[in-house]
């Protein structure tokens, strides 16, 4: 069967009925094509199918998923599916994942190592608007990814920070990624900085309207994705308060900054500390403690934000000044000697491959054999360090790419095994 004939029943399965129920039909049958080729005695068989969502699965109309894929390729958004390597790994084992996601921006941000959610409420005091712009500021610094929503108040200063930060941003929206929140040119200009440096992600098509009950929906995917979770300030029935008891719902660790004791808007956030339900966070090292438990299982510990300036600052002059003698260096190097001269043109794509077998160990990198295991931008990066070791900087300029995009691409080779880190902050190719 066809790619696409697959990717439409997952776009039809994931419009005809409600996500709890499309999962449950999804995992009954072990894919969309098999709910989509059942028939009334398959569907009867399903003890929490109801009469009027039986009804539904025997229309087989595609035409609303043939719709959603033209307003895609129109918008230029990205559908991604639960069968998709950049599917969210944690968003696949909550109760009720959806089947589809629709994207704008780099996808590749959905496999971040560790991911920090926050919310807040829209109507924030300036100690709360502070707090989210300076934790989302210093935990991107410091390489962890910042997903929150769009709305104003804690989002938006959310938002903000990690931008200003100079590293990849997340946001999850209730209604369709090309829908602004708000009609206002600051909000458009969010959007597009949004999908520029990262992601903007639904499970709503192309062109839906954000509604009340959207958000519920939108909150169970923004924990759902996280290893931790951030609510920094909320009054009792606040939406913060409800993101909290979504994710610890969801086994997720929530923190939340102490608020001023008698302010509204801090009330709820407050009280599930005195609860006892959540951590205190009284410092972003509350956050960098719990993500150096999980990098420490592939090898890789995230830095505090000083110590990133400082080897940024190392990187950069070191790759200012070593840049011209390396090349002055090779030169020689790349000139074929003179009996060599017609070996040398007859085998040029050779050389990389040379240079790596006469390695003491005689170990062999093949391109070719990752090419399954990487997606386009990974890919790339490999070719470039298959030519030597490199900063992120110079596989950036090798491959043509934002140094943001190459940095993730890096993290997640390094996770792969594909890739390792030395202590001078250049990357090479792993053996195999």
């Amino acid at each position: 069967m066809p790619a696409t004939d697959s990717l439409k029943h997952l776009l039809w399965l994931s419009q005809t009925l409600d996500t709890q129920t499309a999962w449950q039909v999804y995992t009954h049958f072990g894919s969309a094509s098999g709910a989509y080729y059942g028939d009334r005695r398959d569907y009867r068989l399903l003890p929490f199918l109801q009469a009027r969502q039986i009804a539904l699965l025997e229309d087989k109309s595609l035409r609303r998923a043939e719709e959603i894929l033209a307003d895609c390729q129109d918008r230029g958004i990205q559908i991604i599916t639960v069968q998709d390597a950049v599917y969210p790994p944690a968003l696949r084992d909550i109760e009720d994942p959806p089947l589809v996601l629709y994207l704008r921006g780099q996808a590749l941000n959905l496999n971040a190592p560790f991911i920090v959610a926050m919310a807040g409420t829209r109507h924030a005091t300036p100690y709360g608007k502070k707090l989210a712009h300076s934790f989302a500021f210093d935990l991107s610094r410091a390489g962890l990814l910042v997903v929150t929503g769009v709305v104003m108040g804690c989002d938006e200063n959310a938002l903000l920070g990690a931008l200003q930060a100079g590293q990849p941003v997340g946001a999850v929206v209730a209604g369709g990624v090309d829908v602004p929140y708000y009609n206002t040119d600051a909000c458009r200009r969010l959007y597009e900085d949004i999908t520029t440096y990262g992601f903007l992600l639904s499970e709503s098509p192309p062109g839906t309207r954000p509604t009340a009950q959207l958000f519920r929906a939108r909150n169970r995917i923004l924990t759902g994705m996280a290893d931790c979770v951030i609510c920094v300030e909320g009054d009792l029935a606040s939406g913060a308060v409800q993101v909290a008891h979504l994710a610890l719902e969801q086994g997720r660790e929530v923190f939340v900054p102490p608020a001023n004791i008698g302010v509204p808007s801090a009330l709820g956030t407050n009280d599930l500390i005195r609860a006892g339900y959540v951590s205190v966070l009284l410092d972003k090292e509350d956050i960098f403690d719990l993500a150096r438990q999980r990098f420490a299982a592939v090898g890789r510990l995230p830095e505090l934000p000083e110590a990133v300036r400082a080897q940024r600052m190392a990187v950069e002059s070191e790759a200012l000044s070593d840049r011209p003698p390396k090349q002055k260096a090779e030169a020689p190097e790349a000139q074929p000697s003179p009996g060599k001269e017609e070996e040398k043109i007859s085998q040029p794509e050779k050389s990389p491959e040379k240079k790596v077998d006469s390695s003491p160990v005689s170990d062999y990198i093949d391109l070719n054999a990752l090419r399954d295991r990487c997606s386009d931008t990974e890919f790339q990066c490999c070719s470039v360090l298959a030519g030597g070791p490199a900063t992120a900087d110079e596989v950036a300029a090798g491959c043509s790419l934002p140094v943001v995009a190459v940095n993730s691409a890096l993290t997640i080779l390094c996770i792969k095994g594909l890739v390792t880190e030395g202590p001078d902050s250049r990357f090479s190719l792993a053996a195999h």
